[in-house]
C-alpha cells in the first residue's frame, strides 16, 4: 500500500519475523502473521504507545507478551 502507519500502531519485530524468514509478517500479511503468534498486537500497541519514553517498560511489554502468547491454532 506504500503507507506506514501511526507510530502507535508500531511493534518491533526482528529481522526475519518482518520480512526475512519464509512466514514474516510482509510475505504472509499482517493479519495472518499476528494471527499466527497468539499475541493480541492491538492490545501490545496500545501498552507499547502509553508507555513511550520508558523504554524498561516498553522492554517488560514486549517480553510479556512474547511470553504469554497463545498456542498458534
Amino acid at each position: 500500500m506504500g503507507k506506514t502507519p501511526p507510530d502507535r500502531w508500531a511493534v518491533p519485530l526482528c529481522a526475519s519475523c518482518h520480512r526475512l524468514a519464509r512466514d514474516a509478517q510482509h510475505t504472509k500479511g499482517e493479519a495472518l502473521f499476528w494471527a499466527g503468534t497468539g499475541i493480541n498486537v492491538l492490545i501490545v500497541c496500545v501498552q507499547l504507545y502509553a508507555q513511550r519514553g520508558n523504554l524498561a517498560a516498553m522492554r517488560l511489554t514486549v517480553l510479556l507478551a512474547a511470553a504469554t502468547r497463545r498456542a498458534s491454532p
